[in-house]
């Protein structure tokens, strides 16, 4: 009898102490999740109160029940424990890849940067015959005394320096940087195929040198710094390539104040004609950008009198990824209109793809439909114009997407998607101070557009003539106004 009962008691006290254990695994996971969730940075603190007080009440009933001498209290315990800690493990691996994500995917611009040269000849020269010529080279290329000194580390050679870089073309050994390179045999009508290549290299810069002329330094000292006195607004540069991966097409500056939880996005036509301060030159943004978008920044920040604190620049295609990966957007037009480009990607071979149909009103757009809708200004009466707004209300319309609660089923995919997407020099903490204040109270978003007259002027930093468009001083000085004005 007496062993029955020891065999009983010690019976009891062993499940006594497997509840305990399940009990403090409980406690752990939870506690995990929850410090996982503090260390994210991301929510309000009244919603992190929120999160602590409902881990607090699941973590006491199912202890409760788990601590019940009723049988039925013990197996609903059970139940709960093993939905709940699934849920938790879950919400542990959700939260630690944003963690990662935020980590590797914000401010994630490279510090130093390469640009690719080229020798070229317009037939296959020995290495004697390249000593012995003479190789051309445009005077204005950026860096072009860093990519000399590289040459002559391979090959001694006699130089001369040209004022028009399409001449170049006509000659016959030249040195060229590769985006310029395929940039003008696209626009004088050359094949790759009329030049050989006889020497390929690469040089290495920071991306600030490229900023450092007596005119950049000068702007600097002339503009009204209207970010630096308020930690609360900033201004972001959001440059969008186009399928060569050399012309922005996409400008955009977005004006932020976390305070006020203001937001202003100013649409800037991609030829806007303006002076590069690197080059002391104008040029017009999207061709400008071949050398990087620090180039664009300092121009926008020349032109408005402002400064502009980060930049965005995004990869046309990691846009369909991203499309996708949130189950498309809803897409809303006032009018009705047939793209002219067609659903295809890298390419400008319109012939391979459909055309889009826009309804007047709302439609769902997949993401090959919303790259092709955003890419459309031929079908539009402002062309380029209403294209700028059009990928502005495509912006909010990813975004409004993204809030959809069924995205949680595809968070890894859309994580993904997004560090395809671009490179940033927004820091983390600037990032989760916005989305804490973002759902704090939401946010009033604005719009404005910079205008401007139509026109011809060279382009590229050479004697080329191309389309331009002169941006309306009236428009500056209303848009610049804009822009300041939220620093207030």
């Amino acid at each position: 009898m007496k062993k029955d009962k020891k065999n009983k008691n010690d019976k009891i006290r062993k499940i006594s102490i497997i509840k305990m254990i399940i009990a403090v695994i409980f406690f752990l996971v939870g506690l995990i999740l929850f410090v996982s969730i503090l260390n994210l940075d991301l929510i309000p603190t009244k919603y992190l109160a929120i999160v602590g007080i409902v881990l607090i009440v699941i973590e006491a009933i199912v202890d409760l029940c788990l601590l019940s001498k009723k049988r039925w209290l013990n197996g609903i315990s059970i139940a709960l424990f093993i939905i709940f800690t699934l849920i938790f493990i879950v919400g542990i691996k959700y939260v630690n890849e944003t963690d990662a994500f935020l980590d590797s995917s914000l401010n994630n611009a490279e510090e130093i940067l390469d640009i690719d040269f080229y020798l070229l000849g317009n037939e296959e020269y020995t290495e004697e015959e390249i000593t012995s010529g003479e190789v051309y080279y445009y005077n204005s290329t950026l860096f072009i005394d860093k990519a000399l000194a590289e040459l002559n580390k391979k090959y001694s050679v006699n130089v001369t320096e040209l004022d028009d870089i399409t001449t170049l073309f006509d000659c016959d050994m030249f040195l060229i940087d590769k985006t310029s390179y395929y940039l003008f045999i696209e626009e004088l009508g050359y094949s790759a195929d009329d030049y050989y290549l006889l020497y390929e290299f690469s040089i290495e810069y920071a991306d600030e040198e490229a900023n450092e002329s007596e005119e950049a330094t000068e702007s600097e000292e002339s503009k009204d710094n209207t970010s630096s006195n308020n930690d609360d607004y900033y201004n972001i540069y959001l440059g969008g390539y186009d399928f060569s991966g050399y012309r922005m097409d996409l400008n955009k500056l977005i004006t932020i104040n976390t305070s006020t939880n203001e937001i202003l996005i100013t649409n800037i036509h991609r030829f806007t004609y303006i002076n590069i301060p690197a080059y002391n030159q104008k040029n017009t943004l999207s061709s400008t950008a071949r050398y990087g978008v620090q180039n664009n920044v300092e121009a926008l920040e020349e032109l408005f009198g402002i400064d502009i604190d980060y930049y965005v620049s995004v990869d046309s295609t990691g846009l369909v990824s991203l499309v996708d990966a949130i189950g498309g957007i809803e897409y809303c037009s006032d009018q009705a209109f047939t793209t002219t480009h067609a659903t295809v990607l890298g390419t400008y071979d319109d012939t391979n793809g459909e055309h889009v149909k826009i309804i007047k009103g709302c439609q769902h757009l997949n993401g090959i439909e919303t790259l092709t809708v955003a890419r459309e200004r031929y079908a539009f009466k402002l062309g380029a114009v209403q294209r700028d707004e059009n990928t502005t209300a495509i912006m909010l319309d990813i975004l409004y997407q993204m809030r959809n609660p069924s995205n949680i089923t595809r968070y890894s995919s859309i994580l993904n998607a997004v560090s395809g997407l671009y490179t940033t020099t927004i820091p983390r903490s600037v990032l989760t101070d916005g989305v804490k204040k973002l759902l704090n109270g939401g946010w009033s978003i604005d719009t404005q557009t910079l205008s401007g007259t139509n026109g011809t002027n060279k382009v590229h930093f050479s004697n080329l003539s191309g389309a331009v468009n002169y941006p309306n001083s009236s428009s500056v000085t209303k848009c610049s106004n804009g822009i300041k004005s939220l620093a207030n």
